[in-house]
C-alpha cells in the first residue's frame, strides 16, 4: 500500500511493470494473485492531498466506528 492506504500501490516497492509481469506470469501457470484489503481507512494519510476513500466514505456515512453503531457523517 501507498502511505497505508487501501486500494493503492506502492509504485516504489512495486513498480507497476513488474506487478504486471508478475499477474500475467502467475496466470499463465494457472494461478491467481489473491489481494488482501487492510479494512481500516487511513484517517490521516501521509499526504496533503485528500483521499478519496476517506472522503467517500465520510459523505457515505459507511464507517462503522463500534460493534453497535455506524460512525455519524462528518459535521453532524
Amino acid at each position: 500500500m501507498d502511505s497505508h492506504k487501501d486500494f493503492t500501490l506502492d509504485s516504489e516497492k512495486f513498480a507497476p511493470d513488474e506487478m504486471r509481469a508478475l499477474l500475467d506470469d502467475l496466470h499463465l501457470h494457472g494461478q491467481r494473485y489473491v489481494m488482501i484489503v487492510d479494512p481500516g481507512i487511513a484517517s490521516a494519510p501521509d499526504s496533503n492531498e485528500p483521499y478519496p476513500a476517506l472522503v467517500s466514505g465520510l459523505v457515505h456515512n459507511v464507517f462503522i466506528r463500534d460493534k453497535s453503531r455506524l460512525a455519524p457523517a462528518q459535521g453532524r
